[in-house]
């Protein structure tokens, strides 16, 4: 799993995976970025585990939360 964030770092303009369960974690991201929510937001949901979306916790868990 790879995220490339551009200036406005709780984004995710560019996302890629490789390997088993892509095509599932591949349709949350496509979903959160279609509703403009924050990587912070996939990063922070209870996701169902185990499964591989539950790897974009790890992913995003660098990315800082954003101001309010």
């Amino acid at each position: 799993m790879k995220a490339l964030l551009g200036a406005q770092r709780d984004r995710n303009p560019c996302f890629t995976i490789f390997g088993s369960e892509a095509g599932e974690v591949t349709a949350m991201v496509q979903t959160a970025m279609l509703a403009g929510m924050p990587c912070t937001g996939s990063r922070d949901a209870n996701l169902a585990h185990p499964t591989k979306a539950d790897d974009l916790n790890m992913l995003f868990s660098e990315v800082p939360s954003s101001p309010n």
